[in-house]
């Protein structure tokens, strides 16, 4: 089932247009790559890329703001393992968010009143979350793992919405009833988007995480430079 679900979820991505499938901006989230706490978001330090040409004067002013900003971010800031491990419970409790959908299928199915080989499509893929998906989740023990594991339920819930596109009739109530709070998948965009707020908190320290060791990084060549220059 997996592997039919795949080859679909490729040519989506080959030649269907996202925007006309994502109504919420979480759902266009869970098929992007980019996964909070994992791929960066936030602004990043970097040596600059001219600092030969720069006078030992302004590179030492750079090194004092540069060490200001460290001690600043470093006095409210998590350690990097406590950070991860924070990331990875907030991403792990938003995909059982996620993952209820497999409540909602069987309600649509009903709703719409779909039967048939549709049906049958939309049952296994409630299967592949249920199954295969919730088994996977509970192997995940890094964000690596995640990552990982975030594609595959990417693949598969683009495929999902690529079968209702394939299905005009069911599509086009499914495009209303998800924008309506009142329906269940809406409400089920709704869970999303109330969930992912906890997630963005938690990779707002991880982008902080990453500017501090940049900012080490940064000043550990800053040191070098006006080291060299002192010989």
């Amino acid at each position: 089932m997996f592997k039919k679900i795949t080859q679909q979820a490729q040519l989506l991505i080959q030649g269907t247009l996202l925007a006309t499938l994502f109504i919420s901006p979480v759902l266009a989230d869970i098929a992007n790559t980019d996964i909070p706490g994992i791929n960066r978001s936030g602004d990043s330090y970097q040596v600059p890329a001219d600092m030969q040409d720069w006078s030992t004067q302004d590179l030492s002013s750079l090194r004092t703001e540069h060490q200001k900003s460290l001690e600043a971010m470093r006095k409210h800031q998590l350690s990097q393992d406590a950070a991860e491990e924070n990331m990875l419970a907030e991403l792990l409790r938003h995909d059982l968010v996620r993952l209820s959908i497999v409540d909602v299928i069987p309600v649509l199915i009903e709703d719409y009143q779909i039967d048939g080989d549709f049906k049958h499509t939309l049952m296994g893929y409630r299967s592949t979350f249920m199954n295969e998906l919730r088994a996977s989740h509970d192997d995940i023990r890094s964000l690596g793992d995640y990552q990982a594991y975030d594609f595959r339920f990417a693949a598969v819930y683009m495929s999902m919405l690529y079968a209702f596109d394939s299905n005009p009739e069911f599509y086009q109530r499914l495009k209303s009833d998800m924008v309506n709070d009142a329906t269940p998948i809406g409400r089920y965009r709704l869970s999303i988007d109330e969930s992912y707020l906890s997630v963005k908190q938690a990779s707002e320290k991880m982008d902080t995480i990453h500017q501090l060791n940049d900012l080490e990084k940064v000043i550990v060549a800053l040191d070098s430079e006006l080291e060299r220059r002192k010989r």
